[in-house]
């Protein structure tokens, strides 16, 4: 059966749980869902489950870990960006991106971040929360491929397969 299914890289360790502390902070201050920091590397891919785990299984071994470095935290008008952090641009993160289209042959806009908290608030609002978050230029080493179900619904995300990098 068709489904929708994203696929995601993920801080490990301290960085990660320093992001899920803003996430959980800014939830907490703001009556916002909890979820899962994560860089979105495709969505949405519709296609079986299984061919989804067994082309990023192939994916992977394309791919060796990587870093990334977290930028400014910035927002925008959508729910799902409301507040973010953006991830700096980098060969290994644009090639990886690159892969991961060539294999689900699906083409669309990249604007590498990590959500920090997703409402529909006023622009005055987004804007007060993005510059009350400190995030020092974080950097960290990712190494795996994280499916998900792509939902709306972040108390729905859950790791369908974690896929780590053979490259």
């Amino acid at each position: 059966m068709m489904e929708k299914f994203s696929l995601w890289v993920t801080a490990q360790g301290n960085a990660q749980r320093r992001l899920e502390a803003v996430v959980k902070d800014l939830s907490l201050r703001f009556k916002g869902p909890l979820f899962e920091p994560h860089l979105t590397l495709l969505e949405p891919i519709l296609e079986d489950k299984h061919e989804v785990i067994r082309k990023t299984q192939a994916l992977a071994r394309k791919i060796t870990p990587f870093k990334l470095t977290l930028g400014n935290v910035d927002y925008s008008s959508t729910y799902s960006q409301c507040v973010f952090v953006r991830v700096k641009t980098s060969v290994p993160l644009l090639e990886a991106r690159m892969v991961t289209q060539k294999i689900f042959n699906i083409n669309s806009f990249f604007m590498p971040h990590m959500s920090l908290y997703y409402g529909n608030v006023s622009p005055e609002t987004r804007e007060k929360i993005a510059k009350s978050v400190k995030i020092p230029n974080l950097s960290f080493i990712v190494d795996r491929l994280i499916v998900t179900p792509a939902t709306a619904d972040s108390s729905k995300w859950r790791h369908l397969a974690e896929i780590p990098f053979k490259g």
